[in-house]
């Protein structure tokens, strides 16, 4: 009865959880081929996984169509949405003293996103911060000496173990098997995707192509196919600029 109810909330522009739909589907962003890159969104597999995600979005979702994904913590703790895909330190934000619910803690949970293949999981988005030493930095060898011992096996065991963050390699995501809300997140770390590794790829961002992608679907402004043909043009043009 509560017209703003959210099965899944599913903001319009949250790019990061929609693409997973195109790499479940066995599709991708863009592929290089011969040293250039080409948009692959409107390939068989890519719209077949923006076909789906179209059809769960309207089936479930009742949030913005051109929203974002920020501040989507607030929405769950008022008690509108069941479900949201999000980030482990949200769980936090939800169950907040003063910027969520307390209430909830003992009853939100996590899983991975189902795959449309049964018995699997959806691959997810990861990420996360840059580690870089500056070209003008005047003693260049500390910071990469720093940078090693940060990544190192050990200092990723211990923060896996005493902060409850996901490592940087897979060998190390079974030290995050007893935080009941953090495995979830790291089993989902085993199958993942990661944007074009293209030195242009900021420049699609700054663009917005992709947050412009999911809202043309889901507000109707443009077909699935459309929109995906004309992204992938887009993105062609970015990646190759130059």
């Amino acid at each position: 009865k509560d017209p703003n109810f959210s099965a899944l909330y599913f903001p319009g522009q949250n790019w990061y959880a929609a693409t997973s739909w195109v790499y479940d589907f066995g599709g991708s962003i863009a592929i290089k081929s011969g040293g250039q890159w080409k948009g692959n969104l409107a390939s068989k597999k890519s719209l077949a996984g923006l076909t789906e995600l179209k059809k769960d979005v309207l089936a479930l979702s009742r949030a913005d169509k051109t929203g974002t994904e920020a501040n989507e913590w607030t929405t769950f703790s008022q008690g509108h949405v069941a479900a949201m895909i999000g980030n482990g330190w949200e769980v936090g934000l939800i169950t907040d003293p003063k910027a969520g619910n307390p209430a909830l803690a003992p009853v939100i949970s996590a899983f991975p996103m189902p795959s449309h293949t049964k018995g699997k999981a959806m691959p997810s988005f990861l990420g996360g911060s840059d580690l870089a030493v500056p070209a003008s930095a005047s003693k260049k060898s500390l910071g990469i000496d720093w940078i090693k011992f940060y990544t190192s096996t050990n200092s990723e065991r211990q923060l896996a173990t005493e902060v409850g963050v996901i490592p940087n390699t897979k060998t190390l995501l079974k030290f995050n098997d007893s935080k009941v809300l953090l495995a979830p997140f790291a089993h989902a770390a085993n199958f993942s995707w990661f944007v074009p590794t293209a030195p242009h790829w900021a420049d699609v961002e700054n663009a917005k192509v992709m947050q412009n992608l999911y809202v043309q679907i889901f507000t109707g402004r443009k077909s699935v196919k459309a929109a995906a043909t004309s992204a992938s043009a887009q993105i062609t043009q970015i990646l190759n600029a130059g």
